[in-house]
């Protein structure tokens, strides 16, 4: 981390130099580890961040959340969208009920 000088003030009578940090370029990469409970648990179809459209409709949408649900014979991810920005709320999806392009969407 760089640090530049930003700006002198004075208080009192006594000046100050103010610092500031430089922008890192740098993307940061956030790995999350666990263990599933079933040694068949199958990697997500889609990630955090990836465009997707819900199948039947022509809007996309971001995939904000991701769940494993594991029960003792199956497990299966469970996708977290939000239908409308700015707000909290999740509406959740099976991977059966989204798609990566619009073409598919158009076929039903």
């Amino acid at each position: 981390m760089s640090y530049y000088e930003a700006q002198t003030v004075e208080s009192h009578g006594i000046p100050y130099i103010e610092y500031r940090t430089e922008p890192e370029d740098e993307k940061y990469l956030i790995t999350i580890e666990f263990k599933p409970l079933s040694p068949l648990t199958i990697h997500p179809q889609f990630t955090f961040g990836e465009q997707v459209f819900l199948k039947g409709t022509t809007d996309s949408f971001l995939i904000c959340a991701l769940e494993l649900v594991e029960t003792h014979d199956q497990s299966q991810w469970l996708y977290g969208i939000r239908l409308q920005q700015g707000t909290q709320e999740l509406m959740w999806f099976q991977e059966t009920e989204l798609t990566r392009s619009l073409e598919a969407t158009e076929e039903l």
